[in-house]
């Protein structure tokens, strides 16, 4: 809400919008029909925050993004958007359905790949998001044939990043390994590969690799600030959370140690990762 003062706008609060039943069925069909990137920007938002606050499932909001998304002309904002609905998916639905909205998530991220304009940023975003939420055998054989150049998708760059973010899903779920790591570490000996490696080695889907990445992370001398925060952000993909269920007792065991011990920022990245 901004009020209006002396010729000036002062910002004094926030609002958090909230939809009727009309509104949200208008929201479904025409998201994509408001023009202007304003009012599109708030209904998002509003939409978001109803999710959020338990007042819209999580499968009407991934279905709404899935339908809204591929004509939003904003790039930060279509970023955003496919963030917030991984979040959905794996935070704020029914554990109940996850597996079948995980499902739909990642069929519906496939068509919105392949009717994305060929070279765009748009593309490239909706890829990464697909890679990331696709588990059928299908997909994930079209990942590695993108990887070892069997398979190239029309207009899109498979640069750098893009290659160490396609093989860190391959790592998760387990379709490949530390050797396929280290040949992509091989021809990308660079900071940030050897950050992309540690990464993918803590991604690994077996106990070994978990308690490996845990041992690193818990002593103050093994890894440089940067490998830290790449093993850190490898540990725990969302689909992993079973193998994951017996660190939990350690972590809270060692959290007073971690924050004594260690710096502010160190500490604070150990205990938020």
């Amino acid at each position: 809400a901004t009020a209006t003062h002396s010729g000036r706008d002062l910002d004094l609060t926030f609002t958090k919008i909230r939809f009727d039943a009309t509104s949200l069925a208008t929201l479904d069909k025409h998201i994509g029909d408001l023009h202007d990137s304003l009012p599109r920007s708030l209904a998002w938002t509003g939409a978001t925050d109803m999710m959020r606050d338990a007042e819209l499932p999580a499968r009407r909001y991934v279905t709404l993004v899935l339908s809204g998304v591929g004509r939003e002309s904003s790039l930060p904002v279509v970023q955003t958007l496919l963030m917030q609905a991984r979040t959905a998916v794996e935070l704020y639905s029914d554990p109940a359905s996850r597996t079948s909205l995980r499902e739909r998530w990642a069929s519906g991220l496939a068509r919105r790949v392949r009717q994305a304009e060929p070279g765009s940023d748009h593309q490239l975003a909706l890829v990464r998001a697909w890679s990331t939420a696709t588990s059928t055998p299908g997909d994930l054989a079209e990942i590695a044939a993108m990887l070892d150049g069997s398979y190239v998708m029309p207009g899109l760059t498979l640069d750098r990043d893009l290659r160490w973010h396609l093989l860190q899903r391959l790592v998760i779920k387990g379709d490949k390994g530390v050797d396929d790591i280290e040949a992509e570490l091989e021809s990308d000996r660079t900071a940030a590969g050897e950050r992309q490696a540690a990464l993918a080695r803590a991604a690994r889907p077996t106990r070994e690799a978990k308690q490996e990445a845990w041992d690193a992370i818990m002593h103050p001398a093994a890894l440089s600030n940067h490998l830290l925060e790449a093993t850190l952000a490898g540990f725990m993909p969302a689909e992993q959370a079973d193998l994951l269920a017996e660190f939990v007792d350690p972590y809270f065991d060692t959290v007073m140690t971690v924050w004594n011990s260690r710096t502010f920022h160190i500490a604070e990245q150990i205990i938020d990762g």
